[in-house]
């Protein structure tokens, strides 16, 4: 389960989703559900997206969620878009996920996020190859 805002910048994440995915919820807070998904499914989640916000609610197609190290996990999710009690306006979007498959390919690094060294700590290392280099 998720509460992501409407443009789908996660909010709040269940502790689950560590078991499903490898992340901690709060690896994922702020980021958009955008950037975990599989790009050749990119375009079936903006589609629901853009059902979500027209008429409150949308069950996806399956989709890749891709996982922390490496490959990804099927998904399907069951979104609602949540409203305001006092002004009657659109807060939030709650999701129920499930997850249809276990990890994937798991030796496929389709991000820099599935890569267990952080971006900076390659960059380090590249500097160091140059400075040897060099030397």
């Amino acid at each position: 389960m998720f509460r992501a805002g409407q443009d789908l910048k996660l909010l709040f994440l269940d502790s689950r989703v560590a078991q499903i995915t490898g992340y901690e919820p709060q690896d994922l807070v702020d980021r958009s559900l955008y950037h975990y998904v599989h790009t050749q499914d990119l375009m079936a989640l903006r589609w629901a997206h853009q059902v979500l916000l027209t008429k409150g609610q949308v069950t996806t197609r399956y989709y890749r969620f891709l996982a922390k190290n490496g490959g990804w996990i099927w998904m399907q999710s069951y979104a609602t878009l949540v409203h305001n009690n006092r002004s009657s306006r659109p807060e939030v979007i709650v999701s129920v996920n499930y997850a249809l498959s276990d990890v994937e390919a798991k030796h496929l690094k389709l991000s820099i996020d599935q890569i267990e060294n952080s971006p900076s700590d390659y960059i380090r290392s590249a500097q160091t190859l140059a400075v040897n280099l060099i030397d």
